[in-house]
């Protein structure tokens, strides 16, 4: 993060899928609060879609988006192999000077952008105390990356939403 060249930061996990208006969502409000977290994501277990949204306001760090100014005056991201994306947060709560800026932003159903894919068969580092836990190993080569969806979940995502509204209609 620290590399980076401009003035927003949107934390972007390669094994998550963040909807084509993560990025609209995140911008309509992150200038002015200097970080930016929506609490609300969808949930694919093992490739199946959760009927509703889950709601966490101090996990879920890859929904989250900040400015330099809140990266810098926190001191980044820790040293530590493991756990630095809720230190860092945590850090950002007790800052004197930053604290004022750590909320979390609900948005409509509509409009929640990240799928948290969990037992999807791949690398996965979330709940590990140390990296060297996570299985299987990464081996070490070339790898060709042709980035796709294998799923439409555009698609996937509007029929929860669709099947939740006739719920809370009919409820």
């Amino acid at each position: 993060m620290a590399l980076a060249k401009y003035d927003y930061l949107l934390i972007w996990d390669d094994d998550d899928i963040h909807l084509p208006w993560r990025i609209e969502e995140t911008m309509r409000t992150l200038p002015e609060d200097q970080f930016f977290k929506c609490p609300q994501i969808w949930l694919a277990n093992s490739g199946k879609l959760e009927d509703e949204p889950r709601r966490n306001d101090f996990i879920n760090h890859n929904a989250a988006a900040y400015s330099r100014y809140t990266f810098k005056h926190v001191g980044g991201y820790g040293c530590i192999n493991g756990g630095e994306d809720q230190d860092f947060e945590s850090r950002i709560r007790s800052h004197p000077k930053v604290k004022k800026y750590w909320k979390v932003t609900t948005l409509p159903i509509a409009r929640l952008y990240l799928i948290y894919r969990k037992h999807h068969g791949h690398y996965h580092a979330s709940g590990v105390g140390s990296l060297s836990e996570i299985n299987p190993e990464v081996r070490k080569g070339k790898y060709w990356l042709q980035p796709h969806w294998k799923k439409d979940y555009c698609g996937e995502v509007k029929g929860q939403i669709d099947r939740w509204l006739i719920r809370e209609k009919n409820a």
